[in-house]
């Protein structure tokens, strides 16, 4: 089981991903 850390440094790396994502297709709103 992850420790409360662990978790939200994983949430903060998929979130930096998806902000990325977004940021690269510009307006288009992502679905996914």
């Amino acid at each position: 089981m992850l420790s409360y850390s662990q978790a939200a440094e994983i949430l903060s790396k998929e979130i930096g991903r998806k902000i990325s994502y977004i940021d690269i297709t510009g307006d288009t709103p992502a679905t996914e």
